[in-house]
């Protein structure tokens, strides 16, 4: 993985121009409703309520500010320092590469966008993963897949652009179970198809 201080200010909110990746300053702002829908769409399909809920990847907490809104146990966690610096709600915020360590356990749900293409160790975190959740807890991750995808070439923290066919072998051959009834109520959502994410969906068996 890249050394955890690319993750800094410039990453999240000057990516651009800095060529470090695609965000700019409004990428992580607390009224960027992105985050919103995303609780809404995790909510409305994984019924979140009594679950405990991590978020993989969490930069400024955002995500888990929406979900704590809707009275949800969520928290995050997240290399940066800077992000945990800055993060919108930091009592329910960890700063660890998620390769070494999973802060907590007896997670419901395991969630995370775009996080797994910035890995170089991707089968420890998916151990790790495993090793914090419940039995038929659920993982929903989105991973940059495709390398024609203008911002998984900009970002030079993606050093684990890889196929659809191998993360799928990384989970199942981890413990994981594919899900394809969850996959396919989150592959046929507006916000999935407005984002053109790669999702994926698993459970730990």
């Amino acid at each position: 993985m890249v050394d955890a201080t690319y993750f800094d200010k410039d990453y999240f909110t000057n990516g651009i121009e800095s060529c470090k990746s695609g965000y700019d300053k409004n990428a992580f702002l607390l009224k960027n409703d992105i985050y919103k829908h995303q609780a809404n769409m995790l909510n409305d399909i994984l019924k979140l309520k009594d679950k405990k809920v991590l978020d993989l990847g969490c930069a400024r907490n955002n995500l888990v500010s929406y979900l704590r809104g809707l009275n949800i146990n969520a928290y995050g966690q997240d290399i940066s320092k800077w992000t945990y610096a800055n993060s919108h709600i930091k009592e329910f915020h960890f700063c660890e590469d998620i390769q070494n360590k999973i802060h907590g356990e007896n997670y419901d749900h395991i969630i995370s966008f775009e996080v797994f293409e910035h890995l170089d160790k991707p089968e420890q975190a998916i151990k790790n993963i495993y090793d914090s959740m419940v039995k038929g807890g659920i993982l929903f991750c989105t991973i940059g897949i495709d390398t024609r995808n203008e911002e998984n070439n900009l970002d030079k923290s993606h050093v684990m652009v890889r196929s659809r066919d191998f993360w799928h072998k990384l989970f199942t051959e981890n413990g994981f179970i594919e899900r394809k009834d969850i996959y396919d109520k989150f592959f046929w959502h507006e916000l999935v198809k407005r984002c053109n994410w790669d999702i994926f969906s698993y459970e730990r068996s």
